[in-house]
């Protein structure tokens, strides 16, 4: 299965599965899961919030994956 990079990028720098990844990025599960298979194409927007989130310092991702998952 492809998955998309964007997305696969993001669950292995947070360690998180796409149940919890989904909300840190702050979509439906159903819509993640559809951008991860590539069955939906992923708007600009989400994956500018991804890389957003990957550019912030660890400590600060971590605070914002904390807040947003527990």
């Amino acid at each position: 299965m492809k998955i998309h990079r964007a997305l696969d990028t993001f669950e292995r720098k947070t360690y998180l599965r796409p149940n919890k990844a989904c909300k840190v990025i702050g979509i439906a599960y159903s819509t993640y899961m559809g951008y991860r298979e590539m069955v939906r194409e992923m708007p600009d927007y989400v994956i500018l919030h991804i890389d957003t989130l990957l550019r912030l310092p660890p400590s600060v991702l971590r605070e914002v994956v904390e807040e947003r998952v527990g």
